[in-house]
């Protein structure tokens, strides 16, 4: 729950701040937002438009200091995005790109991961592919159709290929270098 200190949120303001946290929350992708309506956005000033963006500003630094992200694209992307690249390509010819971020590793939009897994791959990878498939992350053709992160390079790349492998050691550079090599650098 948020409240204003100066009690100063009409319910203008309340539809605005739903419409707009309702979005966020749905492009995040992070969580299952069951609210099946999408909020009608109410018409405000442009001042009370910029006052209540900055609510909703300092709404997500509060959430992301308390460790949920609900309002936080997956990965943010910078300009240098190549200078951070990483590629993990498998014997079978998977291909995927990623990058560190804050939170561990990224798979980027548009890496292929493989179709089957090796029957040694443990339960919960397994069952964080299938969430994948089930969210649209990852699509009928083994692709993903967004940026994801996840909490490490290795379950990064153990969901790429199949099966258990060593993420620091499998993503390399453009040059070869894997990031293993780089963070000991």
């Amino acid at each position: 729950m948020f409240i204003s200190k100066d009690n100063n949120l009409n319910k203008a303001h309340i539809k605005y701040l739903e419409n707009h946290l309702y979005i966020l929350a749905k492009e995040s992708k992070r969580y299952e937002v069951v609210n099946s309506n999408v909020p009608t956005e109410a018409s405000i000033s442009e001042m009370d438009r910029a006052e209540t963006d900055e609510f909703i500003d300092n709404m997500r630094l509060i959430l992301g200091v308390l460790g949920h992200k609900i309002l936080e694209p997956s990965i943010k992307r910078k300009s240098d995005e190549k200078e951070n690249l990483y590629i993990l390509q498998d014997r079978t010819g998977i291909k995927a790109s990623g990058k560190p971020i804050s939170e561990g590793f990224a798979v980027l939009k548009g890496s292929k991961i493989a179709d089957n897994v090796a029957t040694s791959l443990s339960k919960s990878v397994i069952n964080k592919r299938q969430l994948l498939f089930d969210k649209g992350i990852v699509d009928e053709n083994f692709t993903f159709t967004q940026d994801w992160a996840f909490t490490s390079p290795s379950l990064a790349a153990a969901i790429v290929v199949g099966y258990s492998i060593n993420g620091r050691n499998a993503w390399k550079n453009r040059k070869g270098i894997s990031l293993k090599e780089i963070e000991a650098g």
